[in-house]
């Protein structure tokens, strides 16, 4: 009996072949291997623009973002420790308390003494002022005796002045009348020298009372500037006086002290853990010496080492990820080091880590994952479609059913895809399919095309026919891909 052959299933070969077969169940179905050509069947896929990022692996060690060392700023007796080692504390809330009691003693005296001193002095004032207003007024109504004098001794020596004077002249007219009178008999010499005398005497008088008159004038000039000088000397006392109520300095040093009282209490200058306390109660504590380091975890400082290759492509910003017992947690480089370290010359690099969500103990190391390099935006192939002939790599590329070699530059390479450089355009169909026999020239096949020619095959006829055996055993080891006809007639003969 001839059976006639049905395309149940098909595979492609290495050298072109189609495999064609079926096994369903128990009924046996005839393999036949039909040869199409001897092209190879390749798929193809093209060059795609993106990212290529090569991430280094490195050990970090965990720092506080920020910390903070203590360091009182007066020395003293501890009376107080509030926190130890381990504790957490809020900004602001106390630490620890020094003995201030002779810094306090020492204000109470200044406070003292300051308040004894403004007393004393706003009396002095008050006693300067009003002694200038009694003098101001004392002028301004004239009762001050001593001008009242000197005016009165002037307005007396100008009336004598003018007294004289008018003597004077009444003692030269007569004189002239005397002297001149036609009868000279009338009078004798010594009643002309008499009156003659007369004048001089008065001239003589006139003399005097000028004299008087410049005397009392340059009193009263003397007593105005005594009394222009006593307001000089009293304005004077009262500026003194104010001058000495001015208790700034005073205020200012007790400010100063306390201020420095405030010091003997001791805040935490930021939130954070305590890492380290100093001093214990009734230690003395000193300037030089800290008594808390404290660090805010909430923002922790990853340091590692790297290269000067990888230096050179890292900047602030940049992401990096830290990895601690199987989670990963993302942090952000803040720092950069621009001096290679003495020892192997690596640079120092340091992460932010804010909120994570495992301990990171100061000093304890961690595994890093930052960017070695980059290139953003590039041409990539799949790295599994790069040849190389001897160190230079290459593709296959499909063209017109054949496999053309191109040449590349290329650049950096992760897992999956490597950087083109040079050598594509972006517009070709790389061969991914690898196969030994591939070489400039080869023909090749697109799979989807070797899959559309079997379709045509089976549309053409090619089958296998059921044996009508409803039990047939598989092929037997002696004869693979045969089925085992026993009991069927044409099988016996």
């Amino acid at each position: 009996m001839k059976h006639a052959k049905k395309l149940a299933a098909c595979a492609v070969g290495a050298a072109g072949l189609l495999v064609i077969g079926l096994m369903t169940g128990a009924k046996t179905q005839e393999v036949e291997i039909i040869e199409v050509d001897s092209r190879i069947v390749v798929e193809t896929t093209a060059p795609r623009t993106g990212d290529i990022v090569v991430t280094g692996e490195y050990v970090g060690t965990v720092e506080p973002g920020h910390q903070v060392v203590v360091y009182p700023k007066v020395s003293g007796e501890v009376l107080e420790v509030y926190f130890g080692i381990g504790d957490t504390v809020e900004q602001g809330e106390v630490l620890l308390q020094l003995d201030s009691t002779s810094l306090q003693y020492d204000i109470s005296l200044a406070q003292a003494s300051l308040s004894k001193n403004q007393s004393q002095a706003q009396l002095s004032l008050e006693q300067a002022r009003q002694n200038l207003e009694i003098y101001d007024s004392g002028i301004e109504d004239g009762y001050n005796s001593t001008l009242m004098n000197a005016e009165a001794a002037v307005e007396k020596a100008e009336v004598a002045v003018e007294k004289a004077g008018a003597d004077l002249v009444s003692a030269r007219r007569t004189y002239r009348e005397v002297r001149d009178d036609e009868w000279e008999d009338v009078y004798t010499d010594v009643q002309i020298m008499q009156y003659r005398d007369a004048v001089v005497q008065a001239e003589i008088g006139l003399e005097s009372a000028q004299l008087t008159l410049e005397q009392a004038e340059a009193a009263l000039e003397a007593t105005k500037q005594q009394l222009s000088d006593q307001r000089i000397s009293s304005e004077t006392a009262v500026r003194s006086a104010e001058v000495s109520n001015n208790f700034s300095s005073d205020y200012i040093s007790i400010q100063k002290m306390q201020n420095t009282l405030a010091d003997y209490t001791i805040a935490s200058p930021i939130g954070g853990v305590i890492e380290q306390r100093g001093v214990d109660p009734y230690d003395m504590a000193s300037t030089g010496t800290p008594v808390y380091v404290i660090s805010n975890k909430d923002a922790m400082t990853v340091s590692f080492q790297v290269s000067e290759t990888t230096w050179s492509n890292m900047r602030a910003g940049d992401a990096v990820t830290i990895e601690k017992q199987g989670q990963s947690w993302p942090g952000t480089i803040v720092e950069i080091a621009t001096m290679a370290n003495a020892n192997g010359g690596l640079y120092t690099v340091k992460a932010n880590v804010e909120n994570a969500p495992f301990e990171m103990n100061t000093g304890s190391t961690i595994k890093v994952f930052a960017e070695m390099q980059s290139s953003r935006n590039t041409m990539l192939v799949p790295i599994d479609s790069i040849y190389y002939d001897g160190s230079t790599p290459y593709v296959f590329v499909y063209q017109n059913g054949l496999a053309e070699r191109a040449t590349l530059e290329t650049g950096m390479a992760d897992a999956e895809s490597i950087e083109v450089l040079s050598g594509l355009s972006g517009n070709e169909s790389i061969i991914t399919t690898w196969n030994s026999a591939l070489m400039e020239g080869t023909e090749v096949i697109l799979a989807e095309e070797a899959a559309r020619l079997l379709e045509e095959q089976e549309m053409e006829g090619i089958h296998v026919e059921d044996t009508g055996d409803e039990a047939a055993d598989q092929s037997g080891p002696d004869e693979p891909g045969t089925a085992d006809r026993s009991g069927d007639p044409e099988a016996a003969e």
